[in-house]
């Protein structure tokens, strides 16, 4: 079989694998540099953190990939040889130049480019594919098991073309009808940016408070520039997202119901939103990473509809006021505050730190009990860590301030761990644990390491994993094991004996028991005298325990002195 036939979008798709996703990227952002095929064989040159040479044929009937960087180099399809392949596949033929689709789809994506750019809808192009689903549940009902998959890795973009949609959707059946519902849904947004183009024409009733004239017009001077690059949006459309006032960070906050599909170096999705701060200086953010968007535009006309809404005339003014006031004065204001906190009496406040296994994992939630005038706590509130620290920081003893900040600071599947190991460790001793499920019930937490003990069975030796001298099922333990990673101690909660132990692990230990789950925890008599031996050198790293019926009579040496030390009255030592 030739090149063309065998390197097909969805044989790229499932060769490559994780790195298809990458490999489009890189294709998108146009890193492949220079592209020649000659026979059965493509030779490019694919830009990543270095210049990388990469090339992809075939050989015995099957497809092969060779690149110079480390993944490639081992044979595998890598990211930049599913660019290099994407750059093969994309069509040579001349798309049609018309400004207008001539059907219900775009074939391509020039053709889907120009029509979007000329009715002001390009940015509609970053959305999540997922937005079409609706739609696409009454055109194809059959698919609807699948088109949560289908769309989950996509954009508007990746399927509102027919060029695209045989690219990246794996269902063939669904490639017109995707592309049908994308048409439907920019013909839709074009209409929203004739209706909006409308509205702006229209006169806005200018408020007659200077404090809010003032505002008014720092917002008109801030929306020329951005929208001489964006679309605006109807006042119907943008009565779907919600206009806030975050008073801390002192900004603006605009969000959206919709989401984007933001790649940096991997698929992301993130929620619309949009923020216009003050603080050090006016300045703009978006999450789709533009600086001139029509997120942004759609922030300015919410904020200045609600400058100009009578009955919101209250909220208007206070923004106003926040937005307009002067540095020295927020300077001074924040001093003020911070002075009236630090001599307001703080509540005292104990704080009990709950046990629970969400998701396989063990985690830490913190319940803060106030203590009340009439004597004793209050039922206690449960709250993160992050809200913790904010809010009772000054208060926290130095254990729990410990706790908190190692549980703020842990992130899920962080360098293999499997659960907030340093939290649990420092909560070893602390006065104030429960379990989650019931937390009126207080129980200890210890920490013990994981040693092993030699017990006769018979004329046999059998070697059983221990706890503070306490033996441990292997039933038990080989799970624990094979569950947490190494080098964080494994979590024994023992609700019934009221303790949570934390158990320490070594190196050597999880050898010890590999070896001994292996090849069996027996030792006959022919091999005991070199299993002493060994275990006396395990012991400097595993606690070892030797019953005295195995160690046989000890022998009492005859002490020989080899120097006398002695303090004299004079401060002096004399040997």
């Amino acid at each position: 079989m030739s090149l063309r036939e065998l390197l097909t979008p969805t044989r790229l798709r499932t060769l490559a694998g994780y790195s298809y996703v990458r490999g489009v990227e890189y294709f998108r952002s146009g890193r492949v540099g220079e592209l020649r095929a000659e026979g059965d064989r493509i030779e490019g040159v694919v830009a990543g953190s270095d210049d990388y040479r990469v090339a992809i044929f075939v050989d015995d009937e099957d497809l092969f990939s060779e690149c110079t960087c480390p993944v490639g180099g081992r044979g595998e399809l890598c990211k930049h040889a599913v660019a290099l392949a994407l750059q093969y596949l994309e069509p040579r033929e001349e798309p049609s130049q018309a400004a207008a689709p001539a059907g219900p789809v775009f074939a391509t994506n020039r053709e889907l480019d120009t029509w979007c750019a000329e009715n002001g809808v390009s940015h509609e192009l970053a959305i999540a594919a997922d937005a079409l689903g609706p739609t696409l549940h009454e055109m194809v009902p059959t698919a609807r098991g699948v088109l949560p998959f289908v769309l989950a890795r996509w954009c508007l973009r990746d399927v509102a073309s027919l060029e695209n949609a045989s690219r990246y959707l794996g269902v063939q059946s669904l490639r017109r009808a995707a592309c049908e519902a994308a048409h439907r849904y920019l013909l839709r947004a074009a209409a929203d940016v004739v209706v909006a183009q409308h509205e702006e024409s229209q006169p806005r009733s200018v408020p007659d408070e200077p404090a809010l004239m003032a505002l008014w017009a720092k917002l008109l001077e801030l929306r020329a520039p951005i929208r001489r690059q964006a679309s605006p949006r109807s006042r119907a459309t943008r009565a779907t997202g919600s206009l806030t006032f975050d008073r801390k960070d002192t900004q603006l906050v605009w969000t959206e119901p919709t989401q984007l599909q933001i790649v940096n170096g991997t698929f992301l999705r993130a929620s619309v939103e949009s923020t216009l701060s003050v603080l050090p200086a006016v300045k703009t953010t978006c999450a789709c990473k533009k600086p001139q968007c029509t997120h942004v535009l759609a922030l300015l006309d919410s904020c200045l509809d609600l400058l100009a809404d009578i009955p919101r005339r209250a909220e208007a003014r206070t923004i106003a006021e926040e937005l307009l006031r002067p540095p020295w004065q927020r300077a001074l204001a924040e001093l003020a505050a911070g002075e009236d906190r630090s001599t307001k009496a703080r509540p005292e406040i104990e704080v009990w730190w709950l046990i629970d296994v969400e998701m396989g994992s063990f985690t830490l939630t913190p319940l803060v009990k106030k203590q009340l005038k009439k004597g004793g706590t209050s039922a206690g509130s449960r709250m993160s860590a992050l809200r913790l620290l904010d809010d009772h920081a000054d208060a926290l003893s130095e254990q729990d301030l410990a706790i908190a900040q190692h549980l703020a600071a842990w992130q899920p599947g962080r360098r293999g761990s499997t659960y907030p190991a340093r939290a649990f460790s420092t909560l070893v001793g602390h006065a104030h644990v429960a379990l989650d499920e019931d937390p009126d019930a207080p129980i200890s937490v210890r920490r013990l390491p994981l040693g092993f003990t030699a017990v006769p069975a018979g004329d046999e030796i059998r070697l059983e994993p221990t706890v503070d001298g306490a033996r441990f099922s292997p039933r038990v333990l080989a799970p624990l094991l094979q569950f947490f990673a190494s080098g964080e101690p494994v979590v024994v909660v023992e609700p019934e004996l009221g303790r949570c132990t934390l158990v320490d692990v070594t190196e050597e230990a999880r050898r010890l028991w590999n070896v001994l789950a292996k090849y069996g925890d027996t030792f006959p008599q022919e091999g005991q005298d070199q299993l002493m031996q060994r275990l006396a050198q395990i012991d400097r790293a595993v606690p070892i325990a030797i019953p005295e019926t195995l160690l046989g009579s000890r022998l009492a040496d005859a002490a020989t002195v080899v120097v006398r030390l002695r303090l004299t009255y004079e401060g002096t030592l004399e040997l």
